[in-house]
């Protein structure tokens, strides 16, 4: 299994990273090829340019730090990501990271008629950080967030919530155990 992990946080250390990092762990330990990806302090959003639309290229042209990340999520099995709730919502850069995978649709038919240039199948795992102590509270913002990948031959699994309390060596144990299930 080959599992793509892109960290959106643009703080070190941050919570949704140090979750991330305890489930690859694990699904290292059962054997998975992790690749990982941080760009919180780089990625850029979208800047229109369509050069991914007209022929020039199949994926997206801009130059900052996802630029290897185009090759490897074509053969993976899995994508998981994290990002942070800033004012309710997903934060920016989560929105230009989703936002930058127009680059993997083929418009050439037409907008109507859109098709991914990624092979389907992919699982998808959102881990999203929040201060709120109610796991349950910004849930529907995270999966409308995620529902958007659908279209980019990723399936959405629950989304992951965590918070401060989920960065004691007890509760990272419990998601390494999580990342050894995943490879099953």
């Amino acid at each position: 299994m080959k599992i793509v992990a892109v960290y959106l946080s643009s703080r070190p250390g941050s919570v949704s990273g140090k979750v991330i990092d305890a489930l690859l762990s694990g699904a290292e330990e059962a054997g998975a090829a992790v690749r990982r990806f941080s760009v919180g302090n780089t990625i850029l959003g979208c800047r229109g340019c369509r050069a991914c639309q007209s022929g020039k290229s199949e994926v997206c042209v801009v130059k900052d730090g996802l630029e290897d990340y185009w090759t490897e999520v074509r053969d993976a099995d899995m994508v998981i990501l994290g990002a942070g709730n800033y004012m309710g919502d997903v934060q920016g850069q989560a929105i230009s990271f989703m936002n930058r995978h127009y680059s993997v649709m083929d418009s050439s038919r037409g907008m109507g008629q859109r098709v991914c240039r990624l092979p389907g199948g992919k699982k998808l795992i959102g881990v999203f950080a929040q201060g709120n102590g109610d796991r349950e509270f910004y849930v529907e913002p995270y999966e409308r967030y995620l529902r958007h990948f659908v279209g980019y031959g990723m399936t959405p699994e629950k989304p992951v919530v965590v918070t401060a309390a989920d960065t004691s060596e007890e509760a990272l144990e419990g998601y390494r155990a999580r990342g050894r299930v995943l490879v099953k």
